[in-house]
Order: C-alpha cells, then sequence, then structure tokens
C-alpha cells in the first residue's frame, strides 16, 4: 500500500510506503532439510529480514533493528 497525502493550501506534500510479506515456506523448508528445527530456522528469516530493511538506515540500523527484534521475541546474538 502507498498512501499518499497532498495538502494543496500549505504546498505541503507526504508519501508513505510499506512492504508485507509472508514468511517464505520454500526458505524455511530449505534450512530444515540443512538440519535446523523449524523454530530456529522463523528465527534466523525474522532477524535477516528486519537487518536488511534496516540496513538502508546505517545509522540507526541498531536503533531500529533491535526493538522490532525484542518485539517479535528474537535476538540476533
Amino acid at each position: 500500500s502507498k498512501p499518499a497525502l497532498n495538502i494543496a493550501t500549505q504546498e505541503v506534500e507526504s508519501q508513505h510506503g510499506a512492504i508485507t510479506n509472508m514468511i517464505d515456506d520454500k526458505l524455511i523448508f530449505y534450512m530444515e532439510s540443512r538440519g535446523l528445527d523449524k523454530a530456529c530456522a522463523r528465527k534466523l528469516y525474522l532477524i535477516g529480514y528486519i537487518q536488511a530493511a534496516c540496513q538502508a538506515s546505517a545509522q540507526y540500523q541498531h536503533r531500529l533493528s533491535e526493538p522490532l527484534l525484542a518485539i517479535l521475541g528474537v535476538s540476533d546474538e
């Protein structure tokens, strides 16, 4: 989804983007076939996804990724 807000009277424009994605079952299956249990595979998948998403803002990467990982109940340690 990509909502946008245009306010002509104040000549202000704003945009917001969002990406949603389901966990890739094929990737989880691949990790399981290499000896990881499902919980560990999901954890690694989420850690990698969040770190990749937060890398775009390198200056704030840890300030962004650590709270998200905590909310999801995973840790990158």
